[in-house]
């Protein structure tokens, strides 16, 4: 999953490609007369492009590797863009199976980002003391 440099007249423009039949994505560009001028500009440009890059490494590991029957378990988190559904995803990517996520009585994630936790309520079986007056 390599990372192209590509010059267009004075652009210069980051390419991360999945692999050799891949189409290229576009991860960033840059003035080359800035690149070549600074190497703070060039320091920053590499760390965004690693940045793009790493992105994009993530989310073509999580499609390529998450079978639809698990993840159709979880409408919701399929196309939802939140990390808690990136994380859902690369769980059931990662092999997970769909009665190891914790879910709520209605069926979503307890990790999901469509659920609020209002309180918890705990039951002891140790005998509790009785209130004095």
């Amino acid at each position: 999953m390599p990372v192209y440099f590509d010059q267009q007249g004075d652009l210069g423009i980051a390419t991360w490609q999945a692999n050799a039949d891949a189409p290229g994505i576009p991860c960033c560009s840059v003035s080359l007369g800035s690149y070549h001028a600074s190497s703070r500009v060039r320091e920053l440009f590499g760390e965004l492009t690693a940045a793009v890059a790493d992105f994009h490494r993530r989310t073509s590991a999580i499609e390529g590797a998450t079978p639809a029957e698990r993840l159709s378990a979880f409408p919701y988190c399929s196309e939802c863009k939140s990390p808690e559904a990136e994380e859902i995803r690369h769980l059931l990517g990662q092999g997970a199976s769909v009665e190891q996520i914790a879910t709520t009585p209605n069926g979503l994630p307890l990790s999901c980002c469509r659920v609020r936790a209002l309180g918890a309520f705990v039951q002891s079986d140790t005998p509790q003391p009785t209130a004095r007056r």
